[in-house]
């Protein structure tokens, strides 16, 4: 054993606790003795407890070394290091004098006490950071052995006080006060935030009352002083950050990547212990959790709360279920995210999270399983459950999914994205795997990193198998007849009633659905469409109900619509780059897939049992689905027996619709529009007899119900009497298609919808919208009611095409009264009177119900606004009655085809078109049994001023209208301005006028064109009769001065005449305008361009160009030619002009045929002199004598005989003068 001057040896050879190593060599070296190396000088140090050890560690370390220890021991020489309160040395000092005596030698000298302090790490900081900081103050650090004990005095980022308390007692060392734990804890980076928020609440903590404290120097000051370094340098920051696990990470993921990324003096020690990492998992926001519950969750782990605006962020920069890295990376890619700041790190994450997703249909046992088996860690159920929420169900809308997810605090998804994710579900064509991988594969063909979120998505080759085996059937009419059949088959776990519902909606197309349709439905829930050819099959097997060889049309006749598959369509033929596609085609055999799609799709066809349900409870026409599934249930429980199969219950609401708007004819349908529309359908249509019978025994809006019973009856009777087909015959009775009850009749007549009512209203009369088989109110009222501008042999014809009750007379007069016009909008008492008057005068049963009439408060909304104004377009009313209130506009609010026909009705009946006369008017107003026709004719004159009048502006108008009873319906300047835009030219074609008319707000029709023709003057007429003719006739006081009336009439090229002549006549006729007057008529001609566009007042030129000159010239009829034979002989000449490529003639408005006709000379009139004084008094330039006798020649030979004219008579005479 040593001496005792070997043992003194070797005990002052030991280093101390806290000596550094200079100071130990320098000791060392004053005693001459050799001194240890710098790594046994470390390894010597352990004999010393850490000042945060338990005994058990401390004794644990020493036997491991040979040199077991005492409790004593323990405690001597944990009590040599300085209390937390011990801030100097006397302190110290003083209280290890008075505890024990223990030798002096054995504590710290003063020095080595001051430069512990120096020395002692701050609670933030890394240890590299910490070297950093004493080396700037020249002082020799720690080691990184006795730094990370030190730093145990502090909290540790996990714990709660209450463990740091335990944990510094066991340790025998004094625990934090509680405030100073919670300070410590606020200093550390939090989940969800950016360095530079991070940065301003640290400051905010210290700095509270500075003005502008967000300085640099301020943060260089507390990572000096208080060791703050994740506030002055972006990867001290990171570093912190990525101290905090992934979701769903594993712990041996975690360290490598700690390991991997922070050096090994870096990371903190505790950091990688398993402690560390579940209890910091906790602190991770879930991507299923709202604000609330996490912070529920969190509260007992005693972390600082983060903000609505962290957690949020925090969510955002995670990889959401079912995205692809690249939309990810692109997603996050201008977030303020540490993820951003180290790619590497950004797609660890997303690959831990990618590995975990589960698919859509794959169950929580399995899905464990399958995770861990891949040495990951899975979502908890409750996250299992959320992630399936945020893969789209088949049925979910992409704005109505968007929502969803958005609730969850997760990012939406692009269109594009969300089209792929439905890609996933099998589908009805999809006969093999291949099918189901191969078009996976065609729609994230484009994609990178696209086999990482198939691989996560896809269903495995057993889950295909399983799922298809659970999809619904084309003909189960119900989720409980498809939970029926998955009994019988020993199927347990089955889709849900929502999968179901998707599944059927996405797979099966409706009865009453075309390919157009069904394509649109699945753009709107933006799946891909099933094949034509298989869609087309689908449609074919449903059933004609008369039909008696129905599995023998399948399977002989309408499989041949499927087809085997077309691998040289472009989308397979450009993707054969891919490995997986190019194999599947490679490998697939087109006609065999073909004999598999024939088996596989005809096991969708109906069994004679279901065929034979279908007939017993095929929907009905009169009932709604509420009563058709009360009978059914009535009938089940009725049912002595039941077995699967022959029972099958009742059709759900979807399928019972689509059945009876498929199947049953609409009310606005004829038979022929029918047939078309189940042709279309790719269904087989009812016989004729069927289809009136159904329109038959529709109730009738205002027919009484005995009325109605004897008119079924009648139909029977005579319509049904050489039925011969034994199942046809009776299956009024089997399908109980017979006519309504007077109860229902009743009712149905007290909510029919009136000709005001509203979409708004469907809910009121939801259960005769059933009834008439469409959820349009609008198509109702567009079947049943006289329109305004409907004559009853119109509307009756309209009726009886229809297969409807037709109103009689009195009836049909009755109704027109309900529609509002400028005569009763005077007052609500006038035009309700008025209602009653008619009302009362009809005799007989039929009378329309005062119900059907404007309410008063629907009258003073709607009067006079919703009258529809001259040169308004139907768009531009809506989009302004947009501004008002729906509730204070009635008479017209919604944007159907009934109110937009009422609103054009309105503007042909309360408008007479310019240029008709009252009494014409007054017919038409009478024809259309419109009642109180003396008031219409007051109403004509006030209506024709609203009509702008030639050579007056906005203001003269709005001034001339002050004192009209009817200025409510005066025009705007906008619509004012259309007038003048729209307005034809003198001697214009209709044909002419549609085309320069093309970009028009409004174009005149063809008949209104003729009318607005007749304000100019007629070529045949003189001053003073067209003086009184727009005056007197079509009041319309807008009359040229006698010389502008003269320049009108030289418009007219005489057929003699040459251009040159022409030209100059009519140059000569314009300079005689002298006065200011006719002047300025004519300046309102030149600036609206009525055909004076190429003239001017004060210069000389043309009327006509030499090209209009010359078109008008062979458009021209000839004397005594009948119009149809004119326009026979234009279109002739026309043809002949575009087979040489020459400008074709155009045939001439009728009224102006009609007038140079007049002025022709005529079998009768051979006069020369007198035909000289005609022209004289309509101010028309003459023809030449010698042309005179030509034309009487020719009026001859047309009243002779007209077949046998030689045309080039006349044509002679206009050729031979129409050179230039």
């Amino acid at each position: 054993i040593m001496t005792q001057d070997q043992f003194d040896q070797f005990k002052f050879r030991i280093p101390k606790r806290f000596e550094t190593t200079e100071d130990y060599k320098e000791r060392i070296a004053d005693a001459s003795m050799d001194s240890y190396t710098s790594d046994d000088i470390e390894r010597l140090k352990r004999i010393y407890p850490k000042v945060c050890s338990t005994f058990s560690e401390f004794w644990k370390t020493m036997n491991d070394l040979g040199m077991p220890m005492t409790t004593k021991t323990f405690n001597f020489y944990k009590s040599q290091f300085p209390k937390r309160n011990e801030k100097d040395y006397e302190q110290y000092f003083a209280r290890l004098n008075s505890a024990a005596k223990l030798p002096e030698s054995i504590a710290m000298s003063k020095e080595e006490f001051d430069l512990l302090n120096s020395r002692f790490p701050k609670a933030p900081e890394r240890y590299f950071s910490y070297e950093q900081r004493l080396q700037l103050l020249s002082i020799e650090p720690l080691d990184s052995y006795d730094f990370y004990d030190l730093k145990n005095l502090f909290s540790i980022s996990h714990e709660t006080y209450n463990e740091h308390y335990k944990r510094l007692f066991s340790n025998f060392r004094e625990p934090l006060s509680l405030d100073e734990f919670k300070k410590e804890k606020s200093l550390r980076v939090l989940i969800g935030e950016t360095f530079m928020d991070h940065f301003k609440r640290i400051i905010d903590i210290y700095y509270q009352s500075e003005e502008n404290p967000y300085t640099q120097a301020n943060g260089t000051t507390l990572s000096n002083n208080y060791g703050i370094e994740t506030i002055t340098d972006m990867e001290n920051f990171v570093h912190h950050m990525i101290m905090y696990p992934f979701p769903y990470d594993t712990f041996d993921n975690y360290c490598e990547r700690q390991y991997a990324i922070i050096s090994e003096i870096e990371y903190d020690p505790n950091s990688t212990t398993t402690i560390w990492y579940n209890q910091m998992k906790k602190l991770l926001p879930r991507f299923n959790e709202s604000i609330e519950i996490y912070r529920n969750r969190t509260k007992e782990l005693e972390f600082p709360e983060i903000t609505v605006k962290h957690f949020n962020r925090y969510k955002l920069e995670m990889p959401q279920p079912a995205e692809t890295y690249s939309i990810y990376n692109s997603r996050t890619i201008a977030m303020v995210s540490t993820y951003n700041y180290l790619g590497k790190i950004k797609k660890q994450l997303y690959d831990t999270f990618i590995s975990v997703s589960p698919n859509f249909y794959i169950n929580y046992e399995k899905y464990v399983e399958k995770v861990k088996s891949s040495g990951y860690e899975p979502l908890s159920q409750d996250e299992f459950i959320a992630f399936k929420e945020c893969l789209p169900k088949l049925q979910d809308s992409f704005l109505k999914f968007n929502e969803n997810i958005k609730l969850m605090g997760l990012a939406t998804i692009k269109l594009i994205d969300f089209n792929k994710l439905k890609i996933f579900y099998p589908r009805i064509h999809h006969i093999s795997y291949d099918d189901y991988i191969l078009d996976i594969e065609l729609k994230y063909a484009k994609n990178r990193y696209r086999e990482q979120i198939i691989d996560a998505l896809k269903l495995s080759s057993d889950e295909f198998t399983d799922y298809k085996r659970k999809l619904p059937r084309q003909f189960e009419w119900s989720y409980e007849t498809y939970q029926n059949r998955m009994k019988t088959e020993g199927i347990s776990e089955i889709l849900t009633m929502d999968d179901f519902y998707g599944a059927r909606l996405a797979n099966f197309p409706l009865a009453d659905e075309d390919y157009e349709k069904y394509q649109e439905k699945m753009d709107s829930l933006n799946i891909d469409p099933i094949p034509s050819d298989v869609f087309n099959f689908l449609k074919r097997i449903y059933p004609d109900l008369f039909e008696n060889r129905y599995e023998y049309r399948i399977k002989n006749i309408v499989y041949k619509v499927l087809k085997p598959p077309d691998y040289t369509e472009n989308k397979y033929k450009s993707n054969m780059d891919n490995d997986i596609i190019s194999k599947i085609i490679k490998r697939s055999k087109p006609y065999e897939k073909l004999e598999e799609k024939i088996k596989n799709l005809s096991t969708q066809m109906m069994t004679s049992k279901e065929f034979i349900w279908l007939k017993l409870n095929f929907p009905t026409s009169l009932y709604t689905y509420i009563i058709y599934k009360a009978k059914a249930i009535i009938t089940i429980l009725s049912s002595s027996t039941s077995t699967p199969n022959n029972n099958i219950g009742y059709m759900d609401e979807i399928t019972h619709n689509s059945f009876k708007k498929a199947y049953f004819t609409s009310l606005n349908e004829t038979y022929e529009e029918y047939e078309t529309r189940m042709k279309s359908l790719k269904l087989i249509a009812f016989p004729r007899y069927i289809f009136r019978y159904c329109k038959a025994i529709y109730p009738h809006p205002f027919q009484s119900h005995q009325s109605y019973l004897d008119s079924v009856a009648l139909y029977k009777i005579i319509e049904l009497r050489n039925i011969k087909d034994s199942f046809a015959s009776d299956f009024m009775t089997k399908w109980d298609w017979n006519s309504i009850p007077q109860e229902t009749y009743i009712k149905f007549q007290a909510f029919f919808p009136r000709a005001f009512d509203t979409s708004i209203n469907v809910d009121e009369h939801h259960l005769n919208l059933s009834i008439f088989n469409n959820g349009e109110i609008d198509l109702i009222k567009l079947s049943y009611f006289p329109r305004l501008a409907e004559n009853y042999d119109t509307y009756k014809e309209r009726m009886i095409k229809l297969g409807l009750g037709v109103m009689n007379t009195d009836l049909f007069t009755s109704f027109k009264t309900i529609y509002p016009n400028p005569i009763t909008a005077t007052s609500y008492s006038k035009y309700k009177e008025l209602f009653q008057t008619i009302s009362d005068n009809i005799f007989g049963d039929e009378k329309l119900n005062i119900r059907h009439i404007m309410t008063e408060e629907e009258f003073n909304n709607s009067i006079p606004h919703d009258f529809p104004k001259l040169f308004e377009s139907w768009n531009t009313f809506c989009e302004e009655r947009l501004i008002l209130n729906s509730q204070t506009s009635r008479l017209i609010n919604d944007r159907g085809a009934f109110s937009e026909n009422l609103f054009n009705d309105m503007k042909t009946v309360f408008y007479p078109i310019l240029g008709q006369n009252c009494v014409y008017y007054l017919k038409f107003i009478q024809s259309l049994s419109i009642s109180d026709i003396p008031s219409w004719n007051g109403y004509f004159k006030n209506v024709i001023s609203l009509y702008p009048k030639f050579f007056e502006n906005i203001d003269n108008y709005n001034e001339r209208l002050q004192d009209n009873q009817l200025k409510y319906l005066k025009l705007d300047a906008n619509q004012f301005n259309i007038f003048f835009q729209i307005f034809p030219f003198p001697y214009e074609s209709y044909l002419k006028y549609k085309i320069r008319n093309t970009d028009a707000p409004l174009t005149l029709s063809e008949k209104e064109f003729s009318y607005y023709q007749q304000v100019f003057p007629q070529i045949s007429e003189s001053y003073s009769r067209y003086s009184f003719r727009l005056k007197s006739e079509i009041d319309y006081d807008s009359v040229m001065l006698l010389q502008l009336f003269k320049l009108y009439k030289k418009l007219l090229p005489q057929i003699d005449e040459s251009y040159n002549k022409y030209n100059d006549r009519f140059v000569a006729e314009l300079k005689k305008i002298s006065d200011k007057e006719t002047k300025n008529q004519l300046s309102f001609f030149v600036k609206h361009k009525m055909y004076f566009n190429d003239m001017h007042y004060k210069k000389s030129g043309p009327a006509m160009t030499y090209d209009e000159f010359k078109l008008f010239k062979e458009s021209l009829p000839m004397p005594e030619e009948f119009r149809e034979d004119y326009i026979h002989r234009i279109n002739k000449l026309a043809d002949i002009a575009k087979e040489n490529d020459k400008i074709p003639p155009e045939i001439l408005p009728l009224e102006l045929f009609i007038n140079l006709k007049k002025i022709y000379p005529n079998k009768s009139n051979t006069n020369y002199k007198v035909y000289l004084n005609n022209m004289e008094n309509i101010e028309v330039t003459p023809v030449s004598e010698n042309t005179f006798n030509s034309l009487v020649e020719v009026a001859k030979s047309m009243a002779l005989n007209r077949y046998t004219v030689y045309e080039k008579s006349f044509t002679d005479l206009i050729n031979t003068k129409m050179s230039k």
